[in-house]
């Protein structure tokens, strides 16, 4: 895939060149015969280097769905508007189109679509085939990583069947957002953060935080991913292969919440991530206030079981305000049959993954890394908990999540899970 992204960026190159000068961007016919072209140039490379055929199929088939929600959003949104496109898309191509023509600032994804249209122009069609193809390289290395954790094939096929047809994630994938780059930027991280699980290389350990802070610069949110990193490497013991995690350890709670506080404490004061929107706040109900501030739309609902106005009521409401994020649209606030496909397409498959891990965190062997990945799970579960307040919402931000949850997936139903760390390797970085 790296071979074919160098094709994809000399390509780019030339489209440069050919823009007229005073022009931001080539006609949509230039750009759509560009992506069939390359479209038949990946499918080609896919079947003639791929050795799993069911794999294969599933990548391809991934990859037309992407391609199909991708034209269907570009040219026949006046017959069905898919979820969570048009008026964001549109803000970023705007901003995106102000930094080209008046050179105003902008961050995260407005930023970096603009910088990718200073080299092939301002096409919204094209951008959305960045990121289709930033979603198959996500599920290519989301491959490389089950592969790194010896689970079995026919369990691997599964997972990344589903990674490949998750309804709302290829949606996602089709749109001019940045939900892609942020769950390829996770499954980067995820790969080289069980890279160093095994390896205990330090390198390791930092490209996993450097590409979880690319994911929070993207959305503020995030940076629970890399909060939750910092934790696991300061609570890990040492242990033969590998490290060893005990999410419920006495030492281990106390070990990850001072590093949770001293981290976040960091932020606060450096105005980073989703923590500078409560920068402000002075008490527990301006914070309250703040999350609040959100519930808008008509998805949105009301998570709080007591009132807020106390730390007790605080407590209470957090775990129905992280069950209300992972299983939004919940079925007694449905409005039509897109919610119930929302629910029994999205939000049973994070819950149960979530859910059925509990259990497992009691073992005594050979649930460390499955214990690890619950913590930073957990940690992002608690921040949109607390963020998010609308069904939409909670459906777009879960996932973010959807690799992460995949790999918790795939331990949890692979047979020797509980005896059987990642395989010994060399260089993670050589593999990826």
């Amino acid at each position: 895939m790296w071979a074919y992204w160098l094709f994809i960026a000399i390509e780019a190159l030339f489209v440069n060149v050919m823009i007229p000068d005073g022009e931001l961007a080539l006609g949509d016919s230039v750009y759509i015969t560009l992506i069939l072209l390359n479209s038949v140039i990946l499918i080609l490379t896919i079947v003639f280097t791929c050795r799993d055929r069911s794999y294969c199929l599933f990548l391809i088939g991934g990859f037309v769905l992407r391609l199909f929600f991708l034209f269907w959003s570009e040219y026949c949104s006046d017959i069905f508007l898919l979820p969570n496109s048009g008026a964001d898309e549109m803000t970023y191509y705007y901003n995106a189109m102000s930094n080209l023509v008046k050179d105003k600032e902008f961050t995260g994804y407005a930023m970096l679509f603009s910088w990718q249209a200073r080299i092939f122009g301002l096409s919204k069609i094209y951008g959305k085939f960045v990121n289709v193809l930033l979603s198959i390289s996500a599920i290519m290395i989301l491959r490389k990583t089950l592969t790194l954790l010896d689970i079995r094939n026919n369990l691997r096929t599964r997972v990344l069947a589903i990674a490949c047809f998750i309804p709302n994630y290829a949606i996602l994938s089709a749109l001019l957002l940045r939900e892609s780059i942020i769950v390829f930027l996770i499954a980067v991280s995820s790969y080289f953060l069980i890279c160093w699980w095994k390896n205990g290389k330090l390198r390791d350990l930092l490209l996993s935080l450097l590409a979880s802070v690319g994911a929070a610069w993207l959305h503020s949110g995030m940076i629970t991913y890399t909060l939750g990193i910092i934790c696991i490497a300061i609570s890990v013991q040492k242990a033969s292969g590998g490290f060893r995690f005990d999410l419920l350890r006495p030492r281990t709670i106390l070990r990850s919440a001072i590093a949770f506080c001293i981290v976040l404490f960091l932020l606060m004061n450096l105005n980073f991530g989703i923590t500078s929107y409560f920068k402000d706040a002075d008490s527990l109900e301006d914070i309250v206030a703040i999350a609040d501030a959100y519930e808008d739309g008509g998805s949105a609902y009301n998570a709080n079981i007591v009132s807020n106005d106390s730390t007790l009521g605080f407590i209470i409401n957090t775990p129905f305000r992280m069950f209300y994020f992972l299983f939004s649209p919940v079925p007694w606030n449905w409005r039509s049959a897109t919610d119930a496909i929302a629910f029994f397409f999205s939000a049973l498959f994070y819950g149960y993954v979530f859910i059925r891990t509990i259990p497992h965190l009691t073992k005594k062997h050979g649930f460390s890394l499955g214990s690890a990945l619950f913590l930073i799970a957990l940690l992002t579960l608690m921040m949109f908990g607390w963020g998010v307040s609308n069904s939409g919402t909670a459906l777009r931000h879960r996932d973010k999540m959807v690799i992460h949850y995949l790999i918790m997936y795939a331990l949890l139903a692979n047979e020797k899970y509980g005896r059987q760390e990642p395989r010994q390797i060399r260089s993670c970085s050589d593999e990826i």
